[in-house]
């Protein structure tokens, strides 16, 4: 077996260059004047529309419904402009999709502007309609090659037109279909919803409630945007009076995940266990904990449930928080099968729930003030959920405060993928419910012993996009059930919330005993779990990426025709690169290899956003680096080397690309915050030719923001972890050449051991008495 290898060595980094170019519409597309008079009478007929005594005063609020998703550079730039020095982008206070006529999803993306902006746009609109309508070049209609010549030319305009303004108006109207008045409150709205307002600055939710004449007692305030509705008064209210306001309502429901338990005779004889001595802590946010049970010593227990003592919480307030911190501390005594080679973990246990019926609200409050008083503990389990499915266009509340949490603080969730509630059929195809939308956190699905999905298994995606969950592992089914501890004893029972703290143990082994950085720990596990072959789409909506080995050592190790390694850096300015590595290559001079590349990081999120989630996305190249031809060293004598990547992503093209987003998301995962590129597994696979003397590859990390960063945005500065893994076609080991080159080209190289991380561990956790 080869062990892992870490890479180090000084990224490079450069600015972007701003391509940008006068605006165009596709190929063979075009725009007609009536298409610009209807959008100008759709603002009028919505300023008609508006409410005269709306609580945002002056401002209204617009939904522009695109055609399609749509990218950052499509989105409308002139129409709503409130001033020429503040982007259109600027006035976004919500995204979500809906529906084509054949199915695919298309952006609504809301605006918040001034009143006056609507009428002026309608003018422009109405302007730029007669303009092309008297101009005898256009006849009404301006198509893709006129309006490329209308660019390239010097141009005549009427008082009120600008060239570039009339050709951005032309794009806009393009991709804008219709503009409307926001939805409004839905109609499924009830008591126990959580209702978030749109993010305008201009009202929170206790301004609203005061103005509308709403007590205190109605509702229960999250934060400055978001309540809890306590009665259906409440929400009629709202329903009548500003329904306009409501950017997104949803009922998470009980918050509470119970594993399938089945009838059978406990086993009461407790296994053996040592005291704790040095092992890593780890965090279990859950119901109550058993502190009868045989591990008790490993387990430190604070309750957070208010007004409850620990003497009045019932066996069934214990069952399953017990169950899932027996998995962590001692899963591999109870389960020989599934013994990972991670030892035992201390737990620091805090109980938030109850059997049955909980506020989803007193947890969301509760796990965020655990998280803050203890930042020593880096990994959680999280193994609670809701029954309810989670919304297609929004992130659920407990979900987007976990992916805050883990981008503030530099902690890791693992979070259970929800069962299928107990009255529904197995195999239903139901989505998951909260919080496994978080983005950041590791959601796990749980899978049979023989890796297929578990019947009680539930379905991603998050946001019609984010591959969720991001792995499955073993939570036992009919075929086999997983041993746990309860107050009961020893029984056996299945679900996601135990197959998650199996995941736990690995991701804390990773980042406590091994050493690795929370980005790299989670692109390790990621990448055991990938493999050679491609996945239908319901392998990836039940299972994400896969299932990881049972053994830590095959995360750590690879077969001998394989090399992987580990390489780390921060993403600061626009381009993140390092072009100097070298690959090996056999006596014909190509690389006999398949490779594969796995991203991770943890991008800041905005809920109010919408569907436009995450703020920062991380384009991954990996390739073969190929040196500027001649004929464009001679058009662009300054030309640099570029990287190849394997999955053929021409996102960084500098020529036009006609890459619609919803294609760049799809095959490129675009804006999502895991990213596994790959070659795929076949009878025949040739070796690659070089490009460069040296065999050079090299890893290329893009950084986009979704917004223009404001004055008062700190500077980026994401860190990043990747895991590359090179497999030799003819099956011969060729780490060592690897690791020579490397050397030889200033590369710094950790052969990681587990003997050789767990004595540093041991050394470093050694407690010394000063005299």
């Amino acid at each position: 077996m080869n062990t892992l290898l870490e890479l180090r060595k000084p990224f490079e980094s450069r600015t972007g260059t701003a391509a940008g170019g006068p605006p165009h519409i596709p190929r063979e597309k075009s725009v007609s004047a009536d298409k610009l008079m209807s959008l100008a009478d759709e603002l009028r007929r919505l300023l008609d529309s508006w409410p005269k005594d709306s609580l945002i005063g002056s401002n209204v609020l617009v939904e522009a419904h695109y055609r399609d998703v749509v990218a950052k550079s499509n989105r409308m730039l002139r129409l709503l402009r409130q001033s020429v020095d503040v982007p259109v982008n600027r006035s976004v206070v919500g995204a979500r999709f809906e529906r084509n006529h054949n199915g695919s999803p298309r952006h609504v993306i809301t605006y918040c502007v001034t009143k006056d902006t609507v009428k002026d746009t309608a003018e422009l609109l109405c302007r730029c309609a007669r303009y092309l309508r008297d101009d005898t070049r256009f006849n009404g209609v301006m198509e893709s090659i006129p309006l490329d010549k209308f660019n390239r030319n010097k141009q005549c305009m009427p008082d009120g037109l600008t060239k570039t303004g009339f050709a951005q108006v032309v794009k806009d109207a393009y991709y804008v279909n219709e503009f409307t008045l926001p939805q409004g409150l839905t109609d499924d709205a009830s008591t126990g919803s959580f209702i978030t307002l749109f993010d305008t600055g201009l009202l929170t939710v206790d301004q609203m409630m005061t103005r509308l004449g709403i007590p205190p007692t109605d509702y229960q305030t999250v934060d400055r945007l978001t309540f809890v509705a306590n009665n259906e008064s409440l929400i009629d209210h709202i329903r009548r009076s500003a329904p306009y306001l409501v950017s997104m309502s949803a009922v998470i429901g009980d918050f509470s995940q119970e594993p399938l338990f089945h009838s059978q005779v406990p086993r009461r004889q407790a296994p053996l266990i040592p005291s704790p001595s040095n092992e890593p802590t780890v965090g279990v946010i859950d119901t109550g904990f058993d502190e009868s049970a045989y591990f008790s010593e490993w387990v430190t227990m604070e309750s957070h449930i208010r007004s409850i003592t620990r003497d009045k919480l019932s066996d069934e307030d214990m069952r399953h928080g017990t169950a899932v911190t027996s998995i962590i501390v001692d899963g591999p005594t109870l389960n020989p099968q599934l013994d990972d080679g991670c030892g035992r973990f201390r737990v620091r246990h805090f109980t938030v729930a109850r059997d049955g019926v909980n506020s989803p609200v007193t947890i969301l409050e509760q796990i965020e003030s655990i998280v803050k008083e203890n930042l020593d503990i880096k990994v959680w389990n999280l193994s609670l959920g809701s029954k309810t499915e989670i919304s297609r266009n929004f992130v659920s509340p407990i979900a987007a405060l976990l992916d805050r949490l883990q981008f503030d603080y530099d902690v890791m969730f693992v979070v259970a993928g929800t069962n299928l509630p107990t009255e529904v059929p197995d195999d239903t195809r139901m989505r998951i419910g909260s919080p496994a939308d978080s983005i950041n956190s590791i959601v796990v699905n749980a899978c049979d012993s023989s890796g297929k999905p578990a019947s009680y298994t539930r379905r991603g995606p998050v946001l019609e996009f984010f591959r969720k969950p991001d792995i499955a592992y073993y939570g036992g089914d009919k075929d086999g059930r997983i041993k746990v501890w309860t107050p009961r004893g020893i029984v056996e029972e299945e679900g996601t919330s135990l197959a998650a703290p199996w995941i736990t143990r690995k991701i804390a082994y990773l980042i406590h005993i091994m050493g690795f950085s929370r980005q790299t720990a989670k692109a390790l596990l990621i990448d055991a779990a990938t493999t050679w072959r491609t996945h239908d789409e319901d392998d990836w909506r039940t299972q994400g990426f896969g299932v990881p080995p049972i053994r830590i050592d095959d995360i750590l190790q690879t077969p001998n025709d394989e090399i992987r390694f580990t390489i780390s850096g921060v993403a600061e300015r626009y381009e993140t690169y390092q072009l100097q590595l070298p690959v090996p290559v056999d006596n014909k001079g190509r690389h006999p290899f398949m490779a594969r590349a796995t991203l991770c990081y943890f991008p800041q999120c905005d809920r109010h956003q919408g569907v436009d989630y995450t703020k920062t996305e991380l384009d991954l190249h990996f390739g073969r680096v190929k040196p500027p031809s001649e004929a464009r060293l001679r058009r662009h004598p300054d030309a640099k080397p570029t990287v190849e990547s394997i999955n053929g992503n021409i996102q960084a093209e500098l020529a036009f690309v006609n890459l619609l987003e919803g294609n760049a998301r799809l095959r490129y995962r675009k804006w999502d915050n895991t990213k596994v590129i790959f070659d795929i597994e076949k009878s025949r696979f040739a070796a690659r030719k070089t490009y460069t003397p040296q065999g050079f590859w090299g890893i290329s990390v893009l950084a986009k923001e979704r917004w223009k960063p404001q004055d008062s945005d700190k500077p980026r500065a994401l860190p990043f972890g990747t895991v590359i893994t090179l497999r030799e076609m003819e099956g011969r080991n060729r780490i060592e050449d690897f690791k020579r080159q490397c050397m030889m080209w200033g590369w710094t190289i950790n052969t990681i051991t587990i003997e050789n991380r767990i004595d540093i561990y041991a050394e470093g956790e050694q407690e010394i008495t000063f005299e």
